[in-house]
């Protein structure tokens, strides 16, 4: 049994997500380095647990898809997930 999310979409990585897709998109921002690595880290984060939990089947093809791209090895190389 596959246990889902019962929060989606009030829980924090709807929020974070969302949050961070506003900001990113935001080309006039200017982002310190350290905190583009928190963002980077905190998106791959949050679409792992939307991945694997989210009760929307969309959504979880979606962000598994994301995760997929090589963009994220060096997330999966350091174990987080």
């Amino acid at each position: 049994m596959t246990r889902r999310c019962n929060l989606w979409p009030l829980c924090a990585c709807y929020t974070q997500l969302s949050r961070y897709g506003k900001e990113l998109q935001d080309e006039t921002k200017i982002w310190p380095m350290d905190e583009l690595a928190i963002a980077e880290m905190m998106i791959f984060v949050n679409l792992a647990c939307v991945a694997k939990y989210c009760p929307d089947k969309r959504i979880r093809a979606f962000a598994r898809n994301h995760l997929s791209q090589p963009f994220w090895d060096r997330q999966r190389a350091m174990g987080i997930q």
